[in-house]
């Protein structure tokens, strides 16, 4: 089989380049904020490079600064135990991490260093309480989400301690081309893939670098399995349909938020309510089967009887 994908990581969501292209400037002003002790709030659409801005700045600062940055994504850490946790083990890897939310919180407390903690993806966090914990602390708070709404989910008084917004908006099509071709430089292998189909997919991407990144190693991987040289223009996934699914699930899985515990036929009904577009019965059986396989939701009983139950990612 012809290696089209050299080096895959590239393309990967954990990948962080060295050089944040287009957003030197938003990168600066978050380094200054660090600096100075400014709790921060930084928003944009999905894709517009907060993960890699946050990832990137805590890394310079940690090199120039005696103070202490920790990088923490509430996808993966959305309760008050598993924050705290994630934080201690970055701050001191090697000690043994009690389970007691009491016992970390005086441990972080007991360390003298100046701290900041960075949250990805805010509007995932559960235990929204955590962020008055840490300010209680004196660390310094910097805070990512999609929306700026996801700021009014805060205390009055986390609110006003935090005075700085950053805003990143969605990329244009030049600029998704220019990073895509970048990646594409490095992870793929020299001619396989043409300016003409970076082009579409930087389109097709509606300025989301992170659908855009996904798109090409998604045909690049499709051309390699099928053995051929060359990406073509059939190759590339069409983002259209599967931003929808993802839409509908997203609506699905809000609903179990509120309510916490459904009948099947009532959750349905909601669903039918609340989207634009509600789809068959038979595709929102799906749609629950994916969310049940992520673990998202728990099913109680069978077919007519069948009741939804919302359980979370498991921190």
């Amino acid at each position: 089989m012809r290696r089209l994908l050299i080096d895959s990581e590239v393309l990967s969501h954990a990948y962080v380049p060295q050089e944040l292209l287009f957003r030197e400037e938003e990168k600066a002003k978050l380094l200054r904020a660090l600096l100075n002790d400014v709790n921060t709030f930084i928003y944009g659409p999905s894709g517009s490079g907060k993960t890699a801005l946050l990832k990137l700045t805590i890394e310079e600062f940690n090199s120039i600064s005696k103070a202490r940055a920790v990088y923490v994504d509430a996808v993966l850490c959305q309760t008050t135990n598993s924050i705290l946790k994630e934080i201690l083990s970055n701050l001191n890897p090697l000690s043994a991490i009690p389970r007691s939310n009491s016992y970390l919180v005086e441990r972080l407390r007991r360390m003298g260093k100046r701290k900041v903690v960075c949250i990805d993806h805010f509007e995932e966090l559960r235990d929204v309480s955590i962020i008055d914990k840490l300010f209680g602390l004196g660390i310094t708070i910097i805070l990512a989400s999609n929306q700026r709404a996801s700021f009014k989910r805060l205390s009055k008084h986390a609110m006003s301690l935090i005075p700085n917004f950053l805003y990143l908006p969605k990329y244009t099509d030049e600029q998704v081309y220019r990073i895509l071709a970048e990646r594409a430089r490095r992870a793929l292998s020299e001619g396989c893939c043409k300016s003409t189909i970076i082009s579409s997919i930087a389109e097709r991407s509606s300025g989301n670098v992170t659908l855009a990144i996904s798109l090409l190693k998604a045909c690049a991987a499709r051309a390699e399995s099928e053995n051929r040289r060359i990406v073509r223009e059939p190759d590339i996934p069409n983002p259209i349909n599967e931003q929808k699914t993802r839409d509908d699930e997203q609506i699905l899985l809000e609903l179990m938020k509120e309510r916490k515990r459904l009948p099947a036929s009532k959750l349905y009904e909601l669903y039918v309510e609340r989207a634009e577009k509600a789809k068959s019965e038979r595709t929102f059986r799906e749609y629950m089967r994916r969310l049940r396989a992520k673990g998202l939701v728990r099913a109680i009983g069978e077919k007519r009887w069948r009741v939804y139950e919302f359980s979370g990612v498991k921190a």
